[in-house]
């Protein structure tokens, strides 16, 4: 049985167009002997033999020869209306070799008809990153738009297993200095095994072609057996972009209630307001103001805004890596000023998924934060220098019914003049995901 076209004929008739112009914007040479366009039309017309034995002489390589009839088997399935099985084959080839994009530009598609969004989009976003051509990019660019308007929500969550060394985020040290005074810190470091979840969700409006209203919410929060390391967070936001390719400009508002160990500990709103610019093979550079006023419950002397801007750029290395550079600047003014600061950062990400089915990604960070006031017992400022290091593995060869294991560690070391906030902290998570 085929699946329904009625919903998804606009978004078939830019797939049909962006596989055409693929070929033609690869290797322009080579195009009349490429045989795929040719197997196209076989599985469309039923002569699925004919296909089966056209794709076997694709390659003299025994290897490539099977994965090439793999994909025209899946490519089968899809025009059965086998969404599922032809997927499952699809992301097999991908875990043998991730860098072909013809499979994956199938599989994306794959996945917008099964109404798998996220994992559609995540495809469709690798390949916009590492379209050869600017035009090549603006068509997977047409298809992020048509499968957001075909599916205008999202709806996500995830649980994980997460024992960490330092759960307190405190020094481990039973006595300090501040100021020259020796003092017996009121934390310690803790350790403990807590659960790290989450669920978010998001609704969009089209407004016209290339404006779009979306509204989301979400909560996410760590939960241990001493409840006064619980944290929770409550988000919502509203946000209105526009798009005039290669250009995408956002604008909304954000606010946020957080929990500590399940009491209210503080709130905030502001508006948001970001840009986001594709150089097409050069890559995807974003850029985000933000300004937040600040409410504590309990600690009125942290009362008050925070302001930012941030940049990053994001580089596809190949169809199956890619590097993300970034950095951004902070300001938070509070009551008391011994509480203000201004904040720095730098940032990197790799990210790769290998053959065998495995994705990695690796990311380190550093924070400077200069305090504005003398610290309390102090005749100078607090100075805080943060390092970061986090890496992950989604292991997609162990997947099932389209969920994959995933493994992540990050370290953290917050290095400050003041002991008190002089600490470390390693973090594991173990959990599921079907972002793939």
């Amino acid at each position: 049985m085929r699946p329904a076209a009625g919903k998804f004929s606009f978004l078939k008739c830019l797939y049909v167009a962006a596989f055409c112009f693929g070929f033609a914007a690869g290797a322009p040479a080579k195009v009349a002997a490429n045989p795929f366009p040719q197997i196209k039309v076989l599985i469309e017309s039923g002569q699925y033999q004919e296909a089966m034995a056209l794709s076997a002489q694709l390659s003299g390589d025994p290897a490539l020869s099977a994965l090439s009839q793999q994909f025209t088997r899946a490519l089968i399935l899809k025009h059965e209306g086998r969404l599922k099985e032809a997927a499952v084959l699809m992301r097999d080839i991908l875990i043998e070799e991730p860098n072909f994009s013809r499979v994956r530009q199938e599989l994306a598609h794959t996945l917008s008809l099964m109404g798998e969004k996220k994992a559609a989009l995540y495809h469709f976003q690798m390949l916009a990153d590492t379209a050869p051509s600017e035009s090549l990019r603006s068509f997977y660019e047409d298809f992020i738009d048509r499968v957001n308007i075909d599916r205008p929500w999202t709806l996500g969550g995830y649980i994980a297993i997460a024992p960490s060394t330092n759960i307190s985020n405190a020094t481990d040290q039973d006595m300090i200095q501040v100021g020259g005074i020796p003092l017996r810190p009121g934390t310690k470091a803790e350790s403990g095994v807590g659960l790290n979840y989450g669920l978010n969700g998001t609704y969009s409006f089209q407004l016209q072609d290339d404006l779009s209203l979306t509204f989301g919410g979400s909560v996410t929060g760590l939960a241990y057996e001493a409840a006064t390391y619980n944290q929770t967070q409550f988000g919502g936001f509203s946000q209105l972009s526009w798009r005039m390719d290669p250009w995408i400009f956002s604008g909304g508002l954000t606010g946020e209630y957080v929990l500590m160990g399940n009491e209210p500990y503080r709130t905030g709103f502001g508006p948001v307001f970001s840009v986001r610019r594709s150089f097409g093979a050069f890559g995807v550079t974003s850029a985000n103001v933000a300004f937040q006023w600040l409410d504590y419950t309990n600690m009125d002397a942290y009362d008050g805004y925070s302001t930012g801007f941030s940049i990053n750029h994001r580089y596809a290395l190949d169809s199956a890596s890619s590097i993300r550079v970034g950095g951004g600047f902070s300001y938070v003014h509070a009551k008391k000023d011994h509480n203000s600061y201004a904040g720095y950062n730098l940032n990197a990400k790799y990210a790769r998924e290998w053959s065998g089915g495995i994705l990695t990604d690796i990311e380190i960070g550093g924070t400077l934060r200069d305090y504005a006031g003398d610290f309390p017992l102090m005749t100078k400022p607090r100075l805080d220098r943060r390092i970061d290091v986090a890496v992950g593995a989604t292991f997609r060869n162990f997947a099932f019914k389209g969920f994959a294991p995933r493994l992540e560690y990050a370290y953290g070391q917050n290095f400050s003049n003041v002991d008190l906030y002089d600490y470390n902290k390693s973090t594991f998570a173990a959990f599921l995901t079907k972002q793939f």
